[in-house]
């Protein structure tokens, strides 16, 4: 929604009502379905609420950040947030940040980025298979590599080939 069509919505609103708009669920849920980021300016109150806190998770992954630890651990909730931006993952409880399935999700949206996996488990970084997922979407990755696999030719030959600057990250 661009603001034009958010002061437009204000305007709407605040004509014949003393009221912010920020107060009227009703007006909230229709805001954040456009612009799920201004979540972080309602009242705790309203971030508490599942309706608006999923509505803006729908259109803006990264609102998990404002979710609630139980919404944080709902794997379904946290799945929709994941689909939206796999950079969500990092705002995920704990146990689901370990979830290889999740991880995965994340890794294939994030697809040329990559850096969600600097952020996963030293367990993580030593699988092969992950690793190599991502240093071959973005061969920077190899700086998130455990040690063992920045040692191994063919492996840094592949990151190398993605992107000559890997280079720098190989033991």
């Amino acid at each position: 929604m661009r603001w034009l069509e958010l002061s437009q919505v204000w305007k709407t609103v605040k004509e014949g009502n003393d009221k912010s708009p920020w107060d009227d669920k009703q007006t909230i849920l229709s805001i954040l379905q456009r612009r799920g980021s201004l979540i972080g300016k309602v009242s705790e109150a309203h971030r508490r609420d599942v309706d608006l806190i999923r509505a803006a998770v729908a259109e803006n992954g990264m609102c998990l950040r404002y979710a609630d630890s139980t919404l944080r651990k709902d794997m379904s909730f946290v799945r929709m947030a994941v689909e939206e931006n796999g950079k969500a993952l990092m705002f995920a409880d704990e146990q689901l940040q370990a979830d290889d399935d999740l991880l995965w999700r994340a890794l294939h949206i994030l697809q040329r980025r990559g850096s969600l996996i600097g952020k996963v488990s030293e367990a993580h970084r030593r699988d092969v298979d992950l690793i190599r997922a991502a240093v071959a979407e973005n061969g920077m990755c190899l700086r998130y590599a455990d040690s063992t696999l920045r040692k191994d030719m063919p492996f840094v030959r592949m990151a190398v080939e993605e992107n000559g600057k890997a280079l720098m990250f190989a033991d």
